[in-house]
């Protein structure tokens, strides 16, 4: 439950962080003419995702550690990929 709880915190942030990055954004485009707005909105919507992705994915990531899968999932995919590679040579 207190996993859940973090979780939807961080993805409230994440979209916070993420409408305040596009308001910026719009604001600095606003001077540019009607000729390039599509690529300039673009751009800014694009910017504004890749600005607030990384506070929910470090929340799940966080989550995942706590609850042991993290590193059981990067144990697992090691030894799961070596053997690969030992049963193809």
């Amino acid at each position: 439950a207190g996993d859940l709880w973090w979780i939807a915190v961080a993805a409230a942030v994440t979209v916070a962080v993420g409408l305040t990055l596009r308001a910026i954004g719009m604001l600095v485009i606003a001077p540019v003419g009607p000729v390039h707005s599509f690529a300039a909105v673009g751009a800014v919507e694009g910017l504004a995702r890749a600005g607030a992705a990384p506070f929910l994915l470090t929340a799940l990531a966080l989550s995942a550690d706590r609850a042991g899968g993290a590193k059981h999932l990067a144990i697992g995919g090691i030894e799961d990929i070596s053997s690969r590679i030992r049963g193809i040579t």
